[in-house]
């Protein structure tokens, strides 16, 4: 069973990603333990409004058509 299709996804993108982030985990949960509460309540806030902006922005840019013209006109 085959769960995505070939070529869908970079799969050198995903193996930096997924390698990248044991060792970034680790850090962060040593630096994370020793913050205080309210800086890391801080922190999450910004992350949360910083994607929040960059998603909303790329949704702005990225418009495109919900149907294509050529569907639209039926064919006889």
């Amino acid at each position: 069973m085959e769960l995505t299709r070939k070529g869908s996804y970079d799969l050198h993108a995903a193996l930096g990603l997924a390698l990248g982030g044991i060792p970034a985990v680790l850090i962060a949960a040593f630096i994370v333990k020793s913050l205080p509460l309210v800086y890391v309540r801080w922190l999450v806030i910004a992350v949360v409004v910083y994607t929040s902006i960059m998603l909303l922005r790329s949704a702005m840019t990225e418009r495109k058509p919900l149907v294509d013209s050529e569907a639209e006109t039926p064919r006889h």
